[in-house]
């Protein structure tokens, strides 16, 4: 048995305090993280880890984490670390970006099937195959 393991079983270890449960098992992140988003030392956080936190303070942490979007409609959808998300879906700022691009190609290619189908693109169809199909080129 190691000994990281041994203490964690040991009789006697103190528990942790309700900030700690905040920082590391809510929003799960750590001390050096946990300081600059809070504006403290790393040694206040270890300090707020074993002996508590003022009680704005865990409310920061949990506000830096969970942005609501308060906005009508947008019910349920919340933005986390830098995340869209909705009940378990997540959507970075990159897929959503690639994923306007696509749409933006399937709408200019709709467009030109569109085009392709009336009489002057099966026209111009013509004038560019016709000359191929026949051996002209």
């Amino acid at each position: 048995m190691t000994k990281a393991i041994a203490a964690k079983k040991a009789p006697g270890r103190k528990k942790k305090s309700n900030f700690y449960q905040v920082r590391w098992h809510r929003v799960g992140i750590n001390e050096t993280v946990a300081a600059e988003v809070i504006g403290v030392t790393v040694e206040q956080i270890l300090k707020w880890d074993n002996e508590g936190a003022p009680i704005y303070v865990e409310r920061l942490l949990l506000l830096w984490d969970r942005k609501n979007v308060g906005i009508p409609g947008w019910d349920g959808w919340l933005f986390s670390r830098g995340c869209l998300i909705y009940k378990r879906q997540r959507w970075r700022p990159e897929l959503l970006l690639s994923q306007r691009d696509k749409d933006e190609l399937i709408y200019s290619l709709q467009n030109e099937v569109h085009r392709l189908k009336t009489l002057p693109g099966v026209v111009t169809v013509l004038k560019v195959r016709l000359p191929a199909l026949l051996g002209l080129r």
